[in-house]
């Protein structure tokens, strides 16, 4: 009996090899996901709040507060690279002008954290919205990103 264990636990060790993990995945917080083929080998590195992936020849940067996790697989969950959509907010003549993509949500609030305007983006780009705003500074969440800014 104990030879038969032995044999089935010999073949049970032979045909089971460990698993090769030539993937890493970055997770960022809007859920996107990014992965690299590391089987040659990478070279990570923190610098200016960013972490910069370095590996055969192709360099990831991505700030280290839009990660949410890093992790090494076996299969790649996405090969293209993260987009990462320019957004931008100033208060000019009256008006707030926003890049941003289309269909971005826009929430303008005065300092007490009121909420002033509700908005949404129609258009790629930039894009101007009349809002009948007395001086001074307010927040304004761009999807998920926060600006103060001064009207005059």
């Amino acid at each position: 009996m104990k030879i038969l264990s032995f044999f089935v636990a010999l073949i049970l060790a032979t045909s089971v090899s460990a698993q090769r993990l030539d993937y890493l995945t970055f997770r960022l917080l809007n859920g996107h996901e990014q992965s690299l083929n590391i089987s040659s080998g990478a070279v990570l590195t923190f610098a200016n709040d960013k972490l910069i992936t370095q590996c055969d020849g192709q360099t990831v940067e991505i700030a280290t507060a839009d990660l949410n996790a890093l992790f090494f697989s076996a299969e790649p969950t996405s090969i293209n690279a993260v987009a990462t959509a320019v957004v931008k907010a100033q208060f000019t003549g009256g008006a707030l002008q926003v890049v941003a993509p289309a269909g971005t949500p826009i929430g303008v609030y005065n300092l007490d954290g009121r909420a002033v305007a509700t908005l949404k983006k129609s258009t790629n780009g930039n894009e101007r919205f009349s809002l009948p705003l007395s001086k001074g500074v307010y927040v304004v969440r761009i999807g998920q990103q926060t600006f103060k800014l001064l009207a005059q």
